[in-house]
């Protein structure tokens, strides 16, 4: 087996595990370091040389920031923030819920924005007797949107800021993304509403249709 085989294998091991949720991300990743580095496909200064870049360093730092903000309670309060403001109203719930993700995600990690406020919407979806993925689907995207409004909204800003104060550029600003981040926030509120719920409305009434007969036969 060549070299390049043998990197492919790991990568590949280490994407499926990367899958699997029994597996934590950290304890796989430190694994694949160290299978290059017993194979000998890697340096011992090059398998060190990664902690000391400072996006490692940064990425590491925004986990406990974001962990910070659980714990002392923020996060709650934006989910019941989202109760109040918007009553009953499913316009003020959609909107206002994709304001406040897409903000929380361009400081905090996407993934834990959208586990604080996932119970919040179900439960609303239900007060309001609302299917619940008109919501939950546009939640996932207005996250992933909110990750361009700053440096540190996600990870390839800071890879991409880094290479350019590497190569002799200079490294962004801290808000350098965020008018494009904006302009593609404001696209995507009015896609989501506009189009999107309708394509969602479409898809659900098609499967409604089709377990139809199903139903009728049980």
């Amino acid at each position: 087996m060549t070299d390049m085989h043998l990197v492919f294998a790991i990568l590949l091991i280490t994407t499926i595990c990367f899958l699997v949720p029994r597996f934590r991300a950290d304890l796989v990743a430190i694994s694949a370091l160290l299978a290059l580095l017993l194979t000998g496909l890697v340096t011992v200064p090059e398998a060190f040389a990664g902690f000391s870049n400072s996006v490692v360093i940064m990425i590491a730092a925004l986990f406990i920031v974001g962990e910070g903000v659980f714990q002392s309670g923020l996060a709650q309060k934006a989910g019941n923030l989202l109760v109040t403001k918007t009553g009953n109203s499913e316009w003020k719930l959609t909107i206002f819920m994709l304001l406040l993700v897409a903000v929380l995600s361009g400081f905090m990690s996407n993934t834990g924005t959208v586990a604080i406020l996932l119970p919040v919407v179900v439960s609303l979806c239900r007060q309001m007797q609302l299917h619940p993925g008109k919501l939950l689907i546009p939640l996932a995207f207005a996250s992933s949107m909110g990750g361009a409004l700053t440096l540190i909204g996600t990870a390839p800003n800071l890879i991409a800021s880094q290479s350019l104060h590497d190569y002799g550029y200079e490294a962004l600003s801290f808000f350098s993304f965020t008018p494009i981040g904006l302009a593609m926030l404001a696209v995507g509120i009015v896609y989501l509403w506009f189009f999107g719920r309708k394509c969602l409305i479409n898809q659900w009434r098609r499967r409604k249709v089709l377990r139809l007969p199903l139903t009728r036969l049980s």
